[in-house]
This record gives C-alpha cells, sequence and structure tokens, in this order.
C-alpha cells in the first residue's frame, strides 16, 4: 500500500543528523550512526546549522566567469530554491566553492549556490 513503517521515535530535545532531501521528506541519522529513517513531517524542527557550516576550500582564489546557458542561482539554505539566474555574456564573480558547486556574487550584489558548473567560461 505504499505506507512506511516506523522504525524509531526522534525525541526532541535530541540533535539527529539531515543526512539528504528526498521529495517532501528527509533521510535522518542518529548521531552515533546507529539508526537511519525518513522524516515527513519537518514542521517545528529546530535547525542547528548555523554555527556548523561546510568549509571553504582553503585554497580558493576568487574568479570571474561567465555561463554558456541560463543557468539558475540557488539559495544558500538546504530548501534549494531558484533565487535568481545567470545569463551568458555576463560576468560573475565566484566567491567561495562549496560542493557540489560554486557560490556566487552577481553584479547586483545578489550571492547564491551555482549547482550546474559545467562549461563555465572563467575569466
Amino acid at each position: 500500500d505504499g505506507s512506511l513503517d516506523p522504525v524509531a521515535e526522534l525525541a526532541p530535545g535530541v540533535w539527529y543528523l539531515a543526512v539528504e532531501r528526498r521529495g517532501a521528506g528527509t533521510v535522518v541519522a542518529y548521531e552515533d550512526g546507529s539508526k537511519r529513517g525518513f522524516v515527513l513531517d519537518m514542521t517545528g524542527i529546530q535547525r542547528g546549522d548555523d554555527e556548523v557550516e561546510a568549509p571553504a576550500e582553503p585554497d580558493f582564489e576568487p574568479f570571474w566567469f561567465a555561463v554558456p546557458v541560463r543557468r539558475p542561482l540557488m539559495s544558500e539554505t538546504e530548501e534549494q530554491q531558484e533565487v535568481g539566474e545567470l545569463l551568458p555574456n555576463i560576468w560573475y564573480l565566484a566567491v567561495e566553492k562549496r560542493e557540489p558547486g560554486l557560490i556566487v556574487r552577481s553584479q547586483d550584489g545578489h550571492t547564491g549556490f551555482l549547482l550546474d558548473t559545467s562549461g563555465i567560461q572563467r575569466g
């Protein structure tokens, strides 16, 4: 029937690791790695990523680049919502490498996440 069986119950006040997004839900793991599960309802979840951020690549040097075709500029949050677009023949500044893409600053000062870096022209 497509229903999911609970494998555990998440307790208030305990930190869990959000491993990946899948559709409307999130795969989470216990801190010790003992269990993984799928959480459908994320209502009221407190995120603890304010202090934990993916480290920037240590030897990264910012560079100017252009895209070959229109590319979406995504928010830097986990929700990955489109916040703008990058257009061909315009120069953008890559300010940080963060897997799997680049943090980009547009000429009007907006920043976002470029996921598809294939075919970019470095300036």
